[in-house]
């Protein structure tokens, strides 16, 4: 995952999952809190999923929920790659989702 903020917008969003840009949609920061949208497989099925979580120093912890008729809620972490840049969160996929 990359994003590029500008104060509370994000002007720039990329997913990849095993290797294959996915499209992030719905992207949203406001104050330490992070969520947005893209279509990815929960327990076999694909979905809507909708990833929302806090930001705390260089982390991010939440949970994603999938669509009405998905599975529940699954929790997520991801970890900033490299601390000092302040103004890009850039993690590889496998790092960031673990469901």
């Amino acid at each position: 995952m990359r994003l590029r903020q500008k104060y509370q917008n994000v002007d720039k969003a990329e997913l990849a999952v095993d290797g294959a840009e996915q499209e992030m949609s719905a992207v949203a920061i406001s104050g330490d809190k992070l969520e947005f949208t893209t279509e990815g497989a929960m327990n076999g099925r694909k979905h809507q999923l909708r990833f929302s979580g806090k930001i705390q120093n260089n982390s991010i912890r939440g949970s994603i929920s999938a669509s009405a008729k998905g599975p529940g809620r699954k929790q997520w972490t991801a970890e900033r790659e490299d601390p000092s840049t302040k103004s890009l969160i850039d993690l590889p996929a496998e790092k960031m989702i673990q469901l």
